[in-house]
């Protein structure tokens, strides 16, 4: 493959989530056409993970890993292997006790051997990407797979179907979202109470691809992933008690995950306000209680997670606490002053206040 530098970047951004509307409606359609352009992904990501095991990020780009990469056990796991593999070379320097500081060169001496560590990235970056070219693809695969006992390189796969899955259902949704809440990876798409009526615009070829992909990699196993993007599709399917009970299945693997939690309350609260017609209910209230639950412990695991800012601000109103409302759209729109989602905030602000 022979990918330009500013195509790297971009989806080196996408993956911290980083990335303008526009350059992630790109990635996701190249997903969708290019097998290779998925594999150069799972490549850019793993240098991602070398990158912040060496220590070579940004401090900006750092606290993008942190806080939007790192939302997957298999992330999280293949960056203690990425560090394990950082020290056993020597990228902790002499002080370890792996590097005596003769061996070192001057330069190395002097960095503290920040100059090697950085060596040591660019030759592994080298290897990763010569693994890739067309001649050595099939050997690296089989290779890898027999050395795959520790799970670093069979759970990439299922990781690029999920991928893959949810670009299919923002494609899906790109014209008309189902819910007026806000899923977590799902772009913007106007909702029809706000166009003046019911309209279907929904993409079901390409529904039903993402619950196939999704489908088959559940079957492989309990898998984290899988079970959050397979919720997050049943819900923007409208199939509340199937969400619901994906996204906890999820939540028990990865308990801290905020994303989980900021869509299990917006499954629930979806779940409540279809119930509000039948008039207060101790059921109702629960849900209720539950979903505002959910969406204040993605907050207090991610302050910046503006599905949840959203979620929760569009709770208080709907259940006539307009003080609470008020408070919860002014930090979303601090947070989020330009988007589209903004100029919805900004519309149910105005009808609050008037």
């Amino acid at each position: 493959m022979d990918w330009k530098p500013e195509e790297e970047n971009v989806i080196r951004r996408y993956l911290l989530d980083d990335a303008t509307p526009e350059e992630r409606r790109r990635v996701e359609k190249r997903l969708l056409e290019d097998d290779d352009y998925g594999e150069l992904l799972l490549l850019i990501e793993g240098e991602l993970i070398d990158d912040y095991a060496g220590g070579a990020m940004s401090q900006q780009e750092q606290s993008l890993f942190r806080r939007n990469f790192l939302l997957t056990p298999y992330r999280r796991e293949n960056l203690v292997m990425a560090r394990g593999v950082v020290k056993y070379a020597g990228g902790e320097a002499a002080g370890d006790g792996l590097m005596p500081e003769g061996e070192m060169n001057i330069e190395e001496r002097q960095t503290g051997g920040a100059a090697r560590r950085k060596r040591d990235i660019e030759r592994g970056r080298d290897w990763r990407r010569m693994l890739f070219l067309p001649e050595w693809k099939i050997a690296a695969y089989a290779v890898l797979v027999l050395a795959a006992g520790v799970g670093y390189w069979l759970l990439r796969p299922n990781e690029s179907e999920v991928t893959a899955a949810l670009a299919s259902m923002n494609r899906a949704f790109s014209e008309q979202r189902p819910l007026e809440t806000r899923i977590t990876g799902f772009n913007y798409a106007p909702f029809p109470k706000l166009l003046g009526g019911e309209q279907d615009k929904v993409d079901y070829v390409a529904v039903e691809r993402a619950e196939r992909i999704l489908l088959d990699a559940e079957r492989q196993g309990p898998d984290v992933a899988a079970q959050h993007a397979l919720g997050r599709l049943y819900l923007a399917q409208k199939k509340i008690d199937q969400a619901q009970n994906m996204l906890n299945a999820a939540l028990r693997l990865d308990p801290d995950n905020a994303r989980i939690h900021s869509d299990l309350g917006a499954a629930l609260f979806e779940k409540w306000a279809r119930e509000r017609p039948d008039g207060q209910s101790t059921a109702g209230e629960e849900l209720k209680r539950q979903s505002l639950e959910h969406l204040t412990k993605a907050l207090a695991l991610d302050g910046a997670l503006r599905e949840a800012r959203f979620n929760r601000a569009l709770l208080y109103q709907t259940s006539n606490q307009p003080q609470l409302a008020n408070e919860e759209w002014q930090k979303y729109l601090a947070s989020d002053p330009d988007s589209p989602w903004a100029e919805e905030a900004r519309s149910n602000l105005k009808r609050l206040q008037e």
